[in-house]
């Protein structure tokens, strides 16, 4: 009977986000990287390959660094594009179409950690106080909406995490679908995979007490799978991204990564510290190895990671969403620990640990009611805003007029919105036949200047000048405190 109702209230929890993600997804357009996720599957969905030429425009992030000199992206690992590409429509830009499949993933890798709430018989507020998790750590479902590698990296590490932790690991056949499933994950994200799997490699020797020889044997299923698609699809010796990274920075970096995965809401890191020093000898040794894995994998994404110290001041949370999952782990452990000791602290603990956020401003915050709030009254989308007017411009189905941003980033998300246009990513050599300045004027005096032209303004938005809707908690507004100015549409005269 208990089962039972564990299971429609898991039905519950899965409808009640689907509404949510819905109504979200149906609110911004694609902001910078998720636009380029989406227009490189739309390429893929037309060639089967991840070339850089859509139709009359290149998808030419930095200069085009990400190509090699067929004009093809070989940088990024690729499966985010071939997953999403055959649910895109070339001939229509829809963004929920481009974000549905990564959502549908999210909600399928939140049934299986349910379903595994139920093999291990845990009590009914264990579920009602995960519920309680995913919603209140809203970093869960603003990352796993987004049309990007992010829900893909989530669910293989739940796969892997699935099948390393409650299967024996002692046959050839699960070997293999452990290097299948690792394998994905890579080339979802090369840095993620790697600290994913690194990080299961050193509990493999140093908890399990497992030989060398037997975890690099572990390890070629994967390798065979893997290797020939990072030699096709290979970032290394590209520079993209400057990576002068001293090891200070890269201590610096680590120490950003553990503190942004308490201020990107995704875990906290407290209740993993008392763990370690509270209740049995037993349980302490659980949160130790949840400890091991969580600085393991922090320690190979700090060496790692792309992104420099200097000029940023947070950390790239991204690579930090699949520990989400681990962070589940151990908040689950506590509060069934506690649960077994005094449910009126139980109860007070899930809503401390749940809703509410320290941010950087000092106050308490709840993300979870502020992303509610949201959806009623959405942030400004100046790409959707920009677009709107954009589309209305009656032009020449078969002439594509350039059209030049003042913001590099800016491009993707209005290249994917209105595709009919020729879009400029490096120094123009002419004079642009439209211009979009995001609250500056200094694009269209330079160009004017540069050659000899005139531009007339022909539409003018009241906006935010960039997106506030990223899935950080930290970059996003919640639709409250926006800073407005004047985004402007030139046509060249």
């Amino acid at each position: 009977m208990q089962i039972k109702f564990k299971s429609f209230f898991v039905l519950f929890v899965v409808i009640f986000f689907a509404l949510i993600g819905s109504k979200w997804m149906s609110n911004y357009s694609l902001w910078d990287d998720e636009a380029n996720t989406a227009l490189f599957a739309q390429s893929v969905h037309q060639t089967g390959d991840t070339s850089a030429i859509l139709e009359h425009n290149m998808i030419a992030f930095r200069n085009g660094a990400e190509l090699n000199e067929n004009k093809k992206n070989r940088y990024v690992s690729p499966l985010q594009y071939y997953f999403l590409a055959p649910f895109l429509d070339p001939t229509h830009s829809s963004p929920i179409r481009a974000r549905m499949p990564f959502f549908i993933l999210t909600l399928i890798s939140l049934m299986i950690i349910f379903r595994r709430l139920i093999k291990l018989k845990l009590p009914l507020s264990i579920f009602i106080a995960f519920f309680c998790l995913c919603f209140g750590l809203t970093s869960f479902l603003l990352f796993g909406i987004q049309s990007r590698y992010y829900a893909l990296t989530f669910f293989f590490t739940l796969l892997l995490s699935e099948q390393y932790f409650f299967t024996e690991m002692k046959s050839s056949k699960q070997w293999i679908q452990f290097g299948l499933v690792s394998s994905l994950l890579f080339i979802s994200n090369y840095l993620i995979g790697v600290a994913v799997l690194s990080s299961l490699m050193i509990h493999f020797v140093f908890i399990k007490k497992e030989r060398i020889k037997t975890t690099i044997s572990a390890l070629i299923p994967h390798l065979f799978i893997s290797v020939p698609i990072f030699l096709i699809w290979n970032p290394l010796g590209k520079k993209v991204v400057e990576m002068k990274n001293s090891p200070q920075d890269k201590l610096n970096l680590l120490f950003r990564n553990v503190r942004d995965f308490n201020g990107g809401h995704l875990g906290s890191l407290l209740l993993l510290t008392l763990g370690i020093f509270l209740f049995s000898k037993t349980s302490q040794k659980r949160f130790k190895t949840y400890a091991l894995l969580f600085m393991s994998y922090l320690c190979i994404i700090a060496l790692f990671s792309p992104q420099p110290v200097h000029g940023t001041g947070q950390a790239d949370i991204r690579y930090l969403y699949p520990l989400m999952l681990l962070s589940f782990a151990w908040t689950l452990d506590f509060f069934n620990l506690l649960l077994q000791r005094n449910k009126f602290i139980f109860a007070c603990g899930v809503f401390v640990f749940s809703f509410l956020a320290l941010p950087y401003s000092g106050q308490w915050r709840m993300h979870s009611l502020e992303l509610l709030q949201e959806l009623d009254q959405p942030a400004d989308d100046p790409y959707q805003l920009t677009s709107n007017e954009l589309n209305q411009i009656k032009i020449n189905a078969d002439l594509h007029p350039s059209l030049l941003t003042s913001i590099d980033y800016t491009t993707y998300p209005l290249m994917f919105a209105s595709p009919q246009f020729q879009y400029i990513q490096s120094e123009p050599h002419s004079a642009p036949d439209y211009l979009v300045d995001f609250c500056s004027e200094t694009l269209k005096v330079g160009l004017e200047n540069k050659f000899a032209v005139q531009y007339q303004k022909i539409a003018t938005i009241q906006s935010t000048c960039r997106e506030a809707f990223r899935p950080e908690v930290f970059l996003r507004s919640f639709g409250r405190n926006q800073v407005r100015g004047t985004i402007s549409i030139y046509k060249k005269i």
